[in-house]
């Protein structure tokens, strides 16, 4: 494994053609993708080699690109139909992608790809999971893939990482005056619980009450033209987040706009959100205070 987003390919093996395309789906993100790694395993057949290599590159891929070649006809003694079977073994890996993004709500970009004639069963009976070609050559997933490869969305594995969410409410609504609640959480996206971490919100001073005692409030981080709040994980949030949460109780900072700031450059100015942690460099974010205002 590389620093590089990981994108798995799942494309059967048992001909040559099959291998080969496998091969040519690789280079083909090797050249139109430098920035992506492929992964094709194409010598991993001992269990060892099924936990150590294949279901680790699946747990941490940022995308799937799935080829389904038909595997035979199978019929039913019940019923009077056939069915054309597709891999077993790439039914399964598109099995462990859907339990990550259902179940570990995880978000990993598919493109999938079905040889005509391939029948619906398995998990794909209950899935939302439309090809993108039907392809009786594999030269016409090759053809899509050059299209699609350019703008395929990669979305990296973490262990450690805190999103972000910022939201504002209006509490009260005048002509002159609006009073607002700005609220400040993190979710915990990694898959690793976070134990240590802190936020930080400078928020500018003119919209701020100062008559007012605030919760977060820390005076000694304040610069001279923002007032800081802070929320500490080792005080608000003891036991750390586990991976999907939420801070139970995020940052509520009340300010307000009036006509006078409303018509001055001070709309321009920026709130700034800072989320630090021993396990990932600073995240931060910011809003215009025009971006958080309905004034």
């Amino acid at each position: 494994m590389t620093s590089k987003p990981v994108i798995f390919i799942s494309c059967g093996q048992c001909t040559r053609e099959e291998k080969q395309l496998g091969q040519s789906i690789r280079d083909l993100i090797h050249e139109l993708r430098p920035d992506l790694e492929p992964y094709f395993a194409e010598t991993q057949s001992s269990v060892h080699g099924l936990s150590q290599h294949i279901l680790n590159a699946l747990y941490k891929s940022a995308g799937f690109i799935c080829v389904m070649h038909h595997r035979g006809d199978v019929s039913s003694k019940e019923k009077a139909h056939h069915i054309t079977r597709g891999s077993v073994w790439i039914e399964q890996e598109i099995a462990v992608v859907s339990f990550m993004e259902h179940i570990l709500k995880r978000s990993i970009p598919i493109l999938f790809y079905k040889e005509a004639d391939v029948g619906l069963e398995g998990i794909r009976s209950v899935l939302l999971l439309n090809p993108q070609v039907e392809f009786n050559s594999n030269e016409e997933i090759l053809n899509d893939l050059r299209m699609k490869l350019p703008n395929f969305p990669a979305i990296p594995h973490l262990e450690y990482a805190l999103h972000p969410i910022v939201g504002f409410e209006c509490e009260f609504e005048s002509e002159d005056l609006h009073l607002y609640q700005l609220v400040v959480n993190v979710n915990n996206n990694g898959s690793k619980k976070i134990d240590d971490f802190e936020i930080r919100v400078f928020f500018p001073r003119e919209f701020i009450d100062q008559n007012i005692t605030y919760g977060h409030k820390d005076y000694t981080k304040a610069t001279k033209t923002h007032d800081c709040f802070i929320l500490r994980s080792t005080e608000h949030q003891k036991y750390g987040l586990y991976p999907n949460d939420s801070l139970q109780f995020p940052i509520n900072i009340p300010y307000f706009v009036n006509h006078t700031l409303f018509d001055s450059e001070s709309m321009n100015k920026e709130v700034e959100i800072k989320i630090y942690s021993s396990h990932f460099s600073v995240i931060m974010e910011k809003r215009t205070m025009k971006e958080i205002s309905n004034f």
